[in-house]
């Protein structure tokens, strides 16, 4: 059986290729060290800007995951534009990288379009800071605290349940920072009989609401007639209260008005008793900031 053999190179060939070698490096030597250089350096740097933006994060109290994420995407994107610098020193043609390049990054993001879309918004969100970690918010008639601000969604804690809301539905809503004030103002509707005595029933919607021992003499609690109805008379009480109290107030104050309204022998009639989807915020300076959330 016969093998073939290879032809080694002859020592005049392996001269020459040293020889180019030679020629090339007294040619392009400081040129290449320069380039290496620009390599080092620029790993360097990208490694201190992730660092950096990575502290900035944490100071932010983000969630480890959108952190996490953020810094990996800069890194990625610190070093492609690294690798064109350096293919552009070595005398590559960059346009090629370019292109390359943009259609990769065309592709990613046309099939993550949504998802692209939550966590560029999530990042919005970070630095505009609209609200913060643990704030009571208002998101488009959703109130609740502010957990997290996840890489896709942002998670609320409202009363009763966790509510997971789109990054990208939430940078184009209405947002009220209700931490922002003091206090906030409810006004709770009911109807009572027409033959019923308004003052008497003022004064007992007051005195429950007192017993909680949430609401502030300052604005002054208010109960009044709004309006007439076919069943009866349409009255209001208007409390302020803390914010942090305003859900525990809520959920007391019908109970208690009901009940007392009750021992006193006054009727109530059906179709009563309901909450005016209206919230009223103050600051300890005065009644400037008064916002309707519809």
């Amino acid at each position: 059986m016969n093998s073939e053999v290879t032809p080694e190179a002859t020592p005049v060939e392996v001269t020459g290729i040293i020889e180019k070698v030679k020629n090339y490096l007294d040619t392009n030597g400081t040129s290449l060290l320069y380039t290496l250089f620009i390599f080092l350096v620029g790993l360097i740097i990208i490694k201190l800007l992730s660092k950096l933006i990575d502290k900035a994060f944490i100071k932010s109290k983000i969630t480890p995951s959108l952190r996490t994420f953020v810094v990996r995407a800069t890194k990625i994107i610190l070093f492609l534009v690294l690798i064109v610098v350096i293919a552009g020193r070595l005398g590559l043609s960059t346009s090629s990288f370019v292109a390359v390049i943009s259609a990769a990054g065309l592709a990613i993001s046309l099939s993550l379009q949504d998802g692209m879309s939550n966590i560029i918004n999530g990042i919005f969100l970070i630095v505009s800071k609209p609200f913060k970690l643990d704030s009571v918010v208002n998101i488009d008639g959703i109130d609740g605290v502010v957990e997290e601000i996840g890489t896709i969604y942002t998670k609320l804690k409202t009363i009763d349940k966790q509510v997971l809301i789109p990054n990208s539905d939430v940078a184009s809503a209405k947002i009220i920072d209700l931490s922002a004030y003091d206090y906030r103002r409810t006004d709770i509707r009911f109807l009572i009989g027409y033959e019923e005595d308004i003052e008497k029933v003022r004064d007992i919607v007051l005195t429950v609401s007192k017993e909680t021992g949430l609401v502030v003499e300052d604005p002054v609690p208010t109960v009044a007639v709004i309006g007439f109805g076919e069943l009866g008379i349409q009255m209001s009480g208007r409390f302020w209260v803390k914010v942090e109290d305003y859900w525990p107030f809520v959920n007391e104050i019908y109970e208690l008005i009901r009940n007392s309204l009750n021992e006193n022998g006054i009727l109530m009639p059906y179709s009563s008793l309901g909450i005016e989807n209206k919230t009223f915020l103050k600051n300890s300076m005065g009644l400037d900031n008064i916002v309707d959330i519809k």
